[in-house]
């Protein structure tokens, strides 16, 4: 599922409970089946983020006191930005971004009780920040499904069973996730009438208190309705809110029955992934995007077997559909291609990418259940940042991405 908002501001992550009262609310709402106004086309900036480019390898990222290095390059970065762990990619340099304490490079010793400042600082900024919810928002924590427009039962019968699966309290979510699913008609989202009456709904229970940044508010309510006037399936949950979402669109779906249901349980995992950062926003929240969709991806398939949703067999065809997919596209066999953007329109995207990449992690270096595995990594990523969480997992991030590789290929 795409991202749209920025990272500062959204978080993606899928819950449900297994003891909750599902609150399900029809609201009649009519689709606009000729509605061409409801078609939202990717920007010239999203466009040029999906294009594949062929750069050669030269010196072309800049670092901070100047220093050109090669595309590939990893390491710290220098000058004022030093404590900061980079990679030049495609051109362009992705780094941390934590703050770096300025340090006296004339001394040593100093340089190294600084250094240790600076970790006990990030330490303390990490388990010591408020979590905004605790003094803002006072909504328990459940799952209300809403549902908007003429959606077939057996679909709303999909998304309820998987909601009966989840306990949210369980996955340490702290407020209320409201599913909101609707009914696509002729692959269209809904007209923008209808797009209003539900994001009328939403906002408020996002944002209930008036002194909530203006800005912030406006620029959800925008992305809302750009999303929900399109075929769209995404969950949010933004760092300064009271409640979190998933936005589904009710699409014919033909893999299994309840497909529906395993898309509540992929964007289940959004929510869970993003409420690390909600409950201790001090720390680290960016990591990969094919380790977003991968692991939420990942949990929503084993969650549809254990139930008899699919079978084993479907499993591995899906993953070896997608290694076939990779081998004929070698380009994206390479981890830090795209790795940070939601490359939907690529040869092989986000999801399919992260779910062989999880897959393949799951079988070689983790001997505990997916869960356990998922909980530690979103806690060492909070706390050290997501190459280090990688790392903490499979040693050396270059050693693991040349196996991943030798290991489609062979």
């Amino acid at each position: 599922m795409k991202i749209n908002l920025p990272l500062f501001f959204i978080f993606f992550i899928v819950i449900g409970c297994s003891s909750n009262e599902i609150d399900l609310e029809i609201n009649k709402i009519e689709t606009q089946e000729d509605n061409t106004k409801s078609k939202i086309t990717l920007n010239n900036d999203d466009q040029s983020q999906n294009q594949i480019t062929d750069i050669p390898n030269t010196k072309t990222c800049e670092l901070s006191d100047g220093e050109l290095v090669d595309d590939g390059w990893s390491g710290k970065d220098t000058g004022s930005n030093y404590c900061n762990q980079c990679r030049c990619i495609n051109s362009k340099l992705a780094c941390t971004r934590m703050a770096c304490v300025s340090k006296n490079t004339s001394n040593k010793d100093s340089d190294s009780d600084e250094e240790q400042r600076k970790k006990d600082d990030e330490d303390k900024k990490v388990n010591n920040t408020k979590p905004y919810y605790e003094d803002n928002c006072m909504f328990k924590p459940e799952i209300i499904l809403k549902v908007y427009g003429d959606v077939e039962d057996h679909k709303i019968d999909s998304v309820k069973k998987a909601i009966d699966e989840l306990n949210i309290t369980d996955y340490g979510i702290k407020v209320p996730v409201y599913i909101l699913l609707w009914e696509v008609k002729g692959e269209k989202g809904l007209d923008k009438n209808s797009a209003e009456t539900l994001k009328n709904f939403i906002v408020p229970k996002f944002f209930p208190n008036s002194s909530t940044d203006d800005d912030m508010v406006k620029h959800v309510t925008e992305d809302i309705m750009n999303k929900v006037q399109r075929e769209t399936i995404t969950a949010d949950y933004y760092s300064e809110s009271c409640a979190a979402a998933m936005f589904i669109a009710a699409t014919n779906v033909s893999d299994f029955k309840n497909y529906l249901g395993k898309i509540v349980f992929h964007e289940f995992h959004h929510i869970w992934d993003s409420s690390f950062y909600a409950n201790s926003p001090g720390g680290n929240r960016e990591t990969s995007a094919w380790m977003t969709e991968g692991m939420a991806e990942y949990d929503g398939l084993i969650k549809v077997m254990d139930l008899n949703w699919a079978d084993q067999n479907y499993f591995n065809t899906t993953i070896s559909d997608i290694k076939s997919k990779l081998i004929t596209n070698p380009h994206y066999i390479d981890l830090d291609k795209d790795i940070f953007s939601f490359c939907d329109a690529c040869p092989v995207n986000s999801i399919e990418k992260g779910i062989v990449v999880i897959d393949y992690i799951m079988n070689n270096y983790v001997d505990t259940d997916f869960k356990t595995f998922a909980r530690k990594y979103y806690t060492d990523l909070n706390k050290f940042g997501w190459e280090q969480a990688l790392t903490n997992t499979v040693g050396d991030y270059d050693t693991f991405k040349m196996l991943f590789e030798n290991r489609i290929l062979n």
